[in-house]
């Protein structure tokens, strides 16, 4: 079986979630027995070592085109902004994947190659395929897969919601509508669609019912939990992609409302706040007591062993939160809203369940390290390795990739 597995960024080093579940899942598979070519859609600054990837996934082959989408939040409002006058019936971060030259080398690149699957790795990858509203299969595919990280519609529709600004929210409003037609067109033209989180696949068989459906979650390493340091302070540990929205707004409302009210009665919490993207937003929180912000990190495993819990407070999204299963993964409890826990599997009592903001206040103010909360951990580990080792993730994943052909 070849499979052209389509990336939206350059994979490795695996520094957020997405990264995270994609660089497994793709090892693993090709593990399992699947031949891999990898096209990869970066971004036109991005770095890429095609010797690096081809050594860790051992893949057939690897290409990479570049997108034109600017750096810089100004730049990229008026390059959105110009894409929403010439193109208004295209999500605006439909953009940067549906320019015409980018088809084009997309099509050169892949028209002499057979293959058996073309997999795209997040919505946004079937936009070049689309033309006056469907989506257009390569003569050289076979079949089409859509793995679903989450549900986009949604995480729009919750912008509208949140919004008070007339003007925003109707422009939000055309843009959540925008969203769910081109999602619907993905998913109704993928024959097999890979949810990451279960509850996402309800609403993913609403919307397309002739379309194959499978639970394919997040895979990690369980086997290595990390001994914790014996810190005299309390270390808490947010990590994630730190301009993804429902990270963005939940540390924010961490920060603004729940932080300061228990640092009143805790002077031993330390919060450690660890993440790539553009993290410029922070800056308005450098003054808090007992933040530390570290940014971008090489290697996120000291960071957890650093740590004594991990913490979500997401309010808003869908699919799986990676910070979840990784937090396990490593052996630390998460203290998590019911959204942040959501697809992963966990029930509240398996993790350290926090949903208004007195609930956080009151639990940060009580939490310390013990003995009931490292045999939580355990048990917690033992139960998703279950579900989400690596190794039986990316077999499962061939297996049924195999009965679509």
């Amino acid at each position: 079986m070849k499979i052209l597995w389509i990336i939206p960024k350059w994979t490795l080093p695996a520094i957020d979630g997405a990264r995270v579940a994609t660089e497994r899942l793709i090892r693993n598979t090709i593990e399992a027995g699947a031949v891999v070519d990898v096209l990869c859609l970066a971004q036109k600054d991005e770095v890429v070592d095609l010797d690096l990837m081809k050594a860790t996934w051992n893949t057939n082959d690897i290409k990479v085109l570049r997108r034109e989408l600017p750096s810089g939040d100004f730049k990229k409002a008026l390059y959105y902004i110009k894409s929403l006058l010439i193109n208004p019936f295209t999500p605006i971060t439909f953009s940067s994947y549906t320019r015409s030259t980018l088809k084009q080398e997309i099509q050169n690149s892949i028209k002499d190659t057979e293959y058996d699957i073309m997999l795209f790795d997040c919505l946004h990858l079937g936009a070049p395929f689309i033309e006056n509203g469907k989506l257009i299969k390569p003569k050289s595919v076979k079949k089409i897969v859509y793995r679903a990280h989450n549900l986009e519609a949604d995480i729009w529709k919750k912008y509208v919601t949140e919004e008070n600004n007339f003007l925003k929210k109707a422009f939000l409003y055309y843009q959540s509508k925008l969203m769910f037609k081109w999602e619907s067109i993905i998913a109704n033209a993928s024959d097999g669609i890979a949810a990451i989180a279960n509850e996402d696949l309800k609403d993913l068989e609403s919307i397309s019912p002739n379309s194959k459906f499978k639970f394919v979650p997040l895979g990690l390493d369980f086997n290595s939990p990390l001994d914790y340091s014996n810190n005299i302070q309390t270390q808490l540990l947010f990590v994630g992609r730190l301009d993804w929205a429902p990270n963005k707004e939940g540390l924010k409302w961490l920060l603004t409302i729940i932080w300061p009210e228990v640092l009143k009665t805790r002077k031993d919490l330390i919060l450690n706040i660890v993440g790539s993207g553009n993290r410029d937003w922070l800056s308005s929180f450098k003054g808090l007591k007992n933040v530390v912000f570290h940014g971008f990190v090489t290697d996120i495993k000291d960071m957890y062993k650093l740590s004594d819990f991990t913490l979500a407070p997401i309010k808003f999204g869908s699919g799986t939160r990676i910070k979840v299963i990784e937090s396990y993964a490593f052996g630390r409890n998460i203290i998590s809203t019911k959204m942040g826990a959501q697809g992963s599997g966990l029930e509240p009592s398996d993790f350290i369940l926090c949903e208004s903001v007195q609930d956080w206040i009151d639990k940060l103010n009580s939490l310390k390290l013990n003995d009931k909360y490292k045999t939580l951990s355990k048990n917690t580990n033992l139960k998703l390795g279950d579900i989400y080792d690596e190794v039986h993730v990316g077999f499962e994943f061939h297996f049924w990739l195999k009965t679509l052909l």
